[in-house]
Parts: structure tokens; sequence; C-alpha cells
């Protein structure tokens, strides 16, 4: 974070800035997608907004990426209007104060309005700030911090001792994946996947796949070197990897290779120089595994 606001402090800098540069910053901020749209929501600040960021719902709603709720965050915590957005935070601080699990959205709407109906001019931002940090801090998922907890007089869920089980957790299902990854070396440069914007994972450059389930090592090995035209390879297995995303858990196994030629690359490939891998755009789990193939030691 400390270096995405370093690098681009106000959304001039930020809509002059190419959208490679803007995905790179963003690694390990979350879903790139967020960055796509802040990038545009930028140019549209600057193109029909004279630079400054609009103060009202319905100017703010028409940017790109932007919803009721982050509408009514930036209006309250920036520009003190009395409006209050409903996070996890919040609704799991009234889940507990209430003891009322399920919320339909005429229930969000009237805790809403509950809320902005008491609100003191000049006091939003901080309301809105202070709700959603005591939801994080002391109203915390697991192992609330009641001892220190300003609101528990008024808590059903502390009263009845059940604070640890409410809200009830919900299963989440996570689907198992394994992937294998080519990494190719010749000389100083690599292959590597080049985006398609298309794809989940958009705007981001990817490793070539040798399998995408629970292939064995010989079969992926044998993948590769099909690849690369049964040319001599040397083979190095490095460290495995998971990548989590949505609903996925993907166990990434890398296999590097140092080929003795250059092959020639499929459509979605493309031959980068190592030192150039540094201004891509990678998801953080594939930087980890690119920055070790740039620090490896290849024996001639």
């Amino acid at each position: 974070y400390e270096r995405w606001i370093t690098r681009f402090p106000d959304s001039r800098t930020l809509a002059r800035a190419s959208e490679t540069t803007v995905l790179r910053m963003w690694e390990g901020l979350g879903y790139h997608r967020r960055a796509r749209n802040l990038r545009l929501a930028a140019k549209q600040i600057q193109s029909v907004h004279g630079g400054k960021v609009p103060k009202t719902y319905s100017e703010l709603i028409q940017l790109p990426g932007v919803g009721d709720y982050t509408a009514r965050a930036v209006l309250g915590i920036a520009f003190n209007e009395p409006l209050v957005p409903i996070d996890a935070n919040v609704t799991r601080v009234m889940s507990r104060v209430l003891m009322t699990e399920e919320w339909s959205k005429d229930d969000l709407r009237n805790l809403q309005e509950s809320f902005e109906a008491t609100l003191n001019e000049g006091e939003v931002a901080d309301f809105v700030e202070g709700l959603m940090e005591f939801g994080e801090v002391i109203c915390r998922p697991r192992e609330p911090d009641c001892a220190f907890c300003p609101v528990k007089r008024f808590c059903n869920a502390y009263r009845l001792g059940v604070q640890n089980e409410i809200p009830r957790k919900k299963t989440r299902t996570v689907v198992e994946k394994h992937t294998g990854l080519g990494l190719f070396v010749y000389e100083s440069q690599m292959l590597v996947t080049i985006p398609d914007n298309k794809d989940f994972l958009g705007g981001l450059y990817s490793l070539p796949k040798l399998a995408t389930n629970k292939t064995t090592f010989i079969t992926m090995e044998k993948r590769a070197r099909k690849m690369a035209g049964q040319q001599a390879i040397v083979c190095r297995e490095l460290k495995t990897r998971t990548h989590n995303y949505t609903k996925y858990r993907d166990h990434l196994r890398p296999l590097l290779y140092k080929v003795s030629r250059r092959f020639d690359p499929k459509k979605m490939e493309k031959w980068i120089p190592l030192a150039h891998l540094n201004n891509k755009p990678f998801p953080s789990v594939y930087r980890k595994i690119v920055e070790e193939v740039q620090q490896t030691q290849f024996e001639e």
C-alpha cells in the first residue's frame, strides 16, 4: 500500500500511468481488476470532473468500479456526508448486538437509515471509520475482545455467552487444483505467457502450464520436452507454492529447464529477458517463482 501511494499520490498521476505499470504496482493488493477500474476512474476524474473527486453520490456511482458501498465510504469518510457504508465488520457487530444473523436488503437499508439519522454534522468520518475499526479490532470474527468492548452491556450475544458463535460460520467450498508450470530459460531469457484480457487474471503475465491435474513428474517432464522440441534439457524442481483465488486453491509445481536453444513460442507465449520481468505484472505467487528463477545459478 505504501509503495502504491508513493507511486500514485493523486488521480492525475494514476491517470497518466500505463495499465502495465499500474498492474505491476498493484501486486499484493488484491484482485487486479480493481486496479484497472481505479485507473479508469482516475482518467474519468481528470477528463470529466476537472481532476477533483466528485462529492455527490450520483456522480461517484458513475465512476468505473464504484458501487454503493464505495460511494458511501468515500462520501462519509472523505467529505463528511451523512452516509454510512455497511460492510462485513458492521454486520458482524450488529449480528452480535441484536442477535440477528440473517440480513435482508430491507434490513440493511433500515440499519443504514438508523445510523444516518443519528449522525451529527462534522462527525460522520470519525463515526464511519470508528465503526469499521471497531469490527476489525474489538468485535473480531474470532475471539472478540469483549473485555475492552465499550458496548458489551448492550450486546445480546455477550449477555448469552455466545459471542464466539455469532454469526455462525458459513461453510466455504474450496476447489483444489494442481498446476504444473514449465520454467524455460535460454541464456538470459525466459518463456512467459503473455496477458489475455479475457482471462480471469487478464492483463497479468503468467507461466506456461505443463499440466492442470495431479500428473506425475515423468509425465510433466515429457510434456516439457515436447514443448522444447526434444532438445537436451537440464531440469530442476522448484518449491511448490499455493495460489488462492476466488474458490480455488491451486498448488503450483514449477519445473525449471535450461534449454540448449530457444524454441518457437506458441501464440500466447513470449521470450523475455529475465531482468525485464521485474517491470511486468504477475500475480504475487508467480512473482515469487520468477524471482526464484532469477536468483538461480545454472551449472554450465
